[in-house]
């Protein structure tokens, strides 16, 4: 489509650039052939230029970034451009690189929450089984001062 419309761009110019010098009417078959010629040639090769140089690349970092939108944080773009789209081609990179330390970092805490969740569990777990291990000797030592109290009243009763 690029080279198409490279071509047409061209043959317009050439056509409009004879009919202002001459007027078209003016013009011989041969002269017309070979501008036309020209005009498609000229046409194609800066419509295949401009689809290397620009169109192809567009394109690649456009699925390069669809990876990195999708999850895909393995990869890296690989340029030789110094140009803008090389430009681009780096800032993708970074921010590739970016997601990746804040996904790291995301897991590093989550991993930290966890152990920490579990420690908090631990720990209360412990407390539950001391408070009730507590309770426990709690309730045996109110049997124990019911029975001495119920031995004293009987002592002092014997004595009376």
């Amino acid at each position: 489509k690029l080279m198409l419309a490279c071509s047409v761009s061209s043959l317009v110019g050439f056509l409009i650039g004879e009919f202002e010098a001459d007027g078209l009417q003016h013009m011989a078959w041969t002269e017309l052939l070979v501008g036309l010629g020209c005009s498609l040639a000229g046409g194609a090769a800066v419509g295949r230029y401009l689809k290397d140089q620009v169109a192809g690349p567009i394109g690649r970092l456009v699925r390069f970034a669809s990876q990195i939108a999708g999850g895909n944080l393995t990869q890296q773009y690989q340029t030789r451009q110094r140009d803008e789209i090389g430009d681009l081609a780096k800032a993708l990179n970074q921010l590739n690189a970016n997601v990746m330390a804040i996904v790291r970092d995301a897991r590093r805490g989550m991993n930290e929450l966890r152990d920490g969740s579990n420690a908090i569990a631990e720990g209360n777990q412990d407390l539950s089984s001391r408070t009730e291990s507590a309770a426990s000797s709690l309730q045996q030592t109110a049997a124990s001062m019911e029975q001495i109290t119920a031995t004293v009243k009987e002592i002092g009763r014997a004595h009376v």
